[in-house]
């Protein structure tokens, strides 16, 4: 069946964010005299929103209190870095002006936090139509739950058969797995090739066009 939709992750997917994260988040942990982690580390740490990574880069002996504090600091940070040196990958530019010539729907499905979410998309990605753009959002389940990925084909009102979702993180291919839907894996995100084909991978891409190959 030809394919009518495609759901992209963002972060290690589309865009490359690492040192924008890492620099908010290396600026909250100086505020508090903490010490920080290097930029390239971050890459470990993303996946499953802000929080996280806050917990992974700070020490671990920081109460839970502190670590709240610490995320909200980093927010502040990231408001005036989200989109400094992030940028799309190579040839995601070429990839996302076929599939939009080929009137394929697009959408996002990120664990960052919905605000970040669509202010990057808007910045970033911005030359190119995806909708819905959804992040993380308090009391709706992420990723790897398939909670959002079935809303987001739902109101396509499409078969799933008919829908590809592609992530660069093990939780990207569990959350299409969970929802039956096709997942494809790229290999130039932050995750291991290792880390896709563990979670159940088949269709792993090692450049934005090799996409083309799986629209029918």
């Amino acid at each position: 069946m030809a394919i009518k939709a495609i759901i992209f992750d963002l972060d290690g997917t589309l865009v490359d964010s690492i040192y924008d994260i890492g620099t908010a988040v290396n600026g909250a942990l100086n505020f508090f005299n903490l010490p920080p982690s290097p930029l390239e580390s971050y890459s470990e740490m993303v996946g499953d929103g802000l929080l996280t990574v806050v917990k992974k880069a700070a020490p671990s002996s920081a109460s839970a209190d502190l670590i709240q504090e610490i995320l909200k600091k980093t927010f502040e940070f990231y408001e005036h870095c989200y989109d400094k040196q992030t940028k799309i990958y190579p040839s995601i530019d070429q990839l996302l002006n076929s599939l939009t010539e080929k009137q394929i729907k697009l959408a996002i499905l990120s664990n960052k936090q919905d605000y970040f979410t669509k202010k990057i998309t808007e910045s970033v990605l911005g030359k190119w139509k995806f909708q819905p753009v959804l992040g993380s959002k308090e009391n709706i389940p992420r990723k790897p739950d398939p909670y959002t990925l079935n809303q987001i084909i739902s109101d396509f009102n499409i078969d799933k058969n008919n829908c590809l979702f592609v992530g660069d993180s093990g939780s990207d291919i569990k959350t299409a797995i969970s929802a039956e839907v096709t997942p494809i894996g790229v290999s130039w995100g932050y995750r291991p090739v290792s880390d896709l084909v563990q979670n159940g991978a088949t269709k792993i891409i090692d450049h934005p066009m090799d996409l083309l190959y799986y629209l029918s």
